[in-house]
């Protein structure tokens, strides 16, 4: 019985480490490719993702602080402080455990949500605004495109499902 390859799209994500270094482990559910982790590069940093629209991801991960924000304790978009400082994101694929607060969240799909939606502390504060967030980046032609190369096999491929996993294959690469 021959098989149809026809549909075996997927190529091997260049993960660009030393030849001693393990790949991170990715799930099956949200396979790595460049066009995902080039659209949660872009999300990562994307202030519209904050309900004041002048917080993103970076404000409180910055790549030159090792992905934290030097302060001893994080100040949300509505500038509520924290329990605790922004964990480093740095070689957060080997993570075990992927904040303070819950040891039992191990996924970073999952893990995604909590910045954007969580209310206890707030964080970026857009509980609520899903719909309004689909919407503008429905709109918004270079998201539109990006959603659409990242998830080739998708009608509507703009939806939060996709934007948390582009986001975890951003902090994964």
């Amino acid at each position: 019985m021959a098989m149809d390859n026809s549909l075996a799209v997927a190529t091997e994500y260049n993960w660009n480490l030393p030849e001693w270094t393990p790949k991170p482990i990715v799930p099956e559910s949200n396979p790595m490719t460049t066009e995902k982790v080039e659209l949660g590069r872009h999300l990562f940093y994307e202030p519209r993702l904050s309900i004041t629209g002048e917080y993103s991801c970076a404000t409180c991960h910055k790549q030159s602080l090792a992905f934290t924000d030097g302060k001893p304790v994080a100040i949300g978009s509505t500038n509520e402080k924290h329990s605790r400082n922004s964990m480093s994101l740095a070689n957060m694929a080997y993570n075990p455990v992927l904040t303070w607060a819950n040891p039992l969240m191990t996924n970073l799909e999952n893990q995604a949500l909590v910045p954007i939606f969580g209310e206890h502390p707030i964080e970026m504060g857009m509980v609520g605004k899903e719909q309004e967030m689909m919407e503008w980046m429905q709109q918004d032609h270079k998201y539109q495109k990006m959603f659409e190369l990242a998830f080739k096999q998708e009608q509507k491929p703009v939806n939060v499902k996709n934007m948390h996993k582009a986001l975890a294959s951003f902090q994964r690469s």
